[in-house]
């Protein structure tokens, strides 16, 4: 398919998600050298930007949570650990959180 022709993808970050981002980005910002902070922002948008060309690329995830149900999850390039929770529906990719792989995502995402 040519992607010009690509049907376009609305983008969503919740409340959630921005928070993620944000307090993420102050860790580096006070715990690793500033570049680090500026690179994982640029990794969010370069993941997110992925995500919205391809959205069903990442993994199938199991939740209870119903609002959850077609939940996925992308790992952020560069950032390993770093967890993108997303939900693709009839046009829309909503990301839902962005996590730290040594968080308990299961409890989390079932309270969202």
């Amino acid at each position: 398919m040519n992607r010009d022709k690509a049907p376009k993808v609305v983008v969503r970050l919740t409340q959630s998600a921005i928070t993620d981002i944000v307090n993420q980005a102050n860790y580096y910002s006070d715990n690793a050298p500033k570049q680090v902070a500026v690179r994982f922002r640029k990794s969010i948008q370069t993941a997110v930007d992925h995500l919205a060309a391809y959205p069903e690329s990442g993994v199938m995830r199991q939740v209870v949570n119903t609002r959850l149900s077609g939940l996925r999850m992308w790992h952020v390039t560069g950032f390993p650990s770093i967890l993108i929770f997303y939900i693709y529906r009839q046009g829309e990719l909503t990301i839902v959180r962005i996590l730290h792989g040594s968080q308990d995502t299961q409890s989390i995402l079932e309270e969202e």
